[in-house]
């Protein structure tokens, strides 16, 4: 499993007078909404819902990160990285690198 950081960033953009926050969560979950070019097929659906799913429940337990299966975060980092964005800044690399770099988690097994 990955563990996906879930914080919120300021980003000082020039031309305005206060900073945009930057949040990781709410990005991640855009990305993860944006149809691809010709529509969701219902392979792409259930390959997204869950990752969003996870992501929502993280945000409502008030978690600062998001475990994801490695196939999740391999889909999340992907769908990044093609993500087209409305403004170049720093803030959004750096949360491209820690979402892709995101360290590997061992979690135990819960017993029946």
């Amino acid at each position: 499993m990955k563990n996906v950081p879930l914080k919120t960033v300021e980003m000082h953009v020039r031309g305005r007078d206060k900073p945009i926050p930057l949040g990781y969560a709410e990005s991640l979950l855009i990305v993860l909404e944006q149809p691809p070019r010709d529509g969701f097929s219902p392979a792409e659906m259930r390959a997204r819902l869950p990752i969003g799913d996870r992501i929502e429940k993280a945000v409502s337990e008030g978690a600062d990160h998001v475990l994801l299966e490695d196939a999740q975060h391999k889909k999340l980092a992907d769908l990044l990285r093609e993500h087209r964005f409305a403004i170049s800044h720093y803030a959004i690399i750096e949360m491209l690198d820690a979402v892709d770099g995101a360290p590997d988690v061992e979690v135990e097994a819960k017993a029946k």
